[in-house]
């Protein structure tokens, strides 16, 4: 549960100060990315839309963190879509057991184990987003 606990650290203090400064962080972020997005002459992001193959029923409590990529992008308002399927999970991509260099063997990288249990022949899907304003890019 430790890592649990790191993650729910911010949701402590609920107060105006706080909430103005989540908005500040969130803006200078989006400024940060506009800027690398622009200097690298960038067309669009390509990002895994989730972390695991498709989730068995009853798992996304466990594994919420699994969308922390399409929740980043949707936080931060930047257009984006989803396509799926591709990358199909063959048997290569199971034989190894991850262990999360950080947290070790905690519930969530057992979750993710157990969700990755029978995926071989899923499908993976990335997501393609862009700047605002080019929404039709996507």
């Amino acid at each position: 549960m430790k890592r649990e606990a790191k993650m729910m650290e911010f949701s402590d203090n609920w107060d105006l100060a706080s909430l103005q400064s989540g908005c500040h962080s969130k803006l200078k972020i989006t400024e940060t990315l506009m800027e690398l997005w622009k200097t690298l002459s960038l067309d669009c992001f390509v990002l895994p839309a989730t972390s695991v193959p498709p989730l068995k029923h009853g798992q996304s409590s466990d594994l919420m963190i699994a969308f922390l990529y399409t929740a980043m992008i949707n936080g931060l308002d930047y257009p984006a879509g989803i396509i799926p399927n591709v990358i199909k999970i063959e048997g290569e991509h199971l034989e190894e057991m991850y262990i999360d260099p950080v947290w070790g063997n905690d519930s969530i990288s057992k979750a993710a184990r157990e969700c990755l249990k029978g995926s071989e022949g899923l499908g993976m899907a990335v997501q393609i987003c862009t700047m605002t304003g080019e929404e039709e890019s996507v």
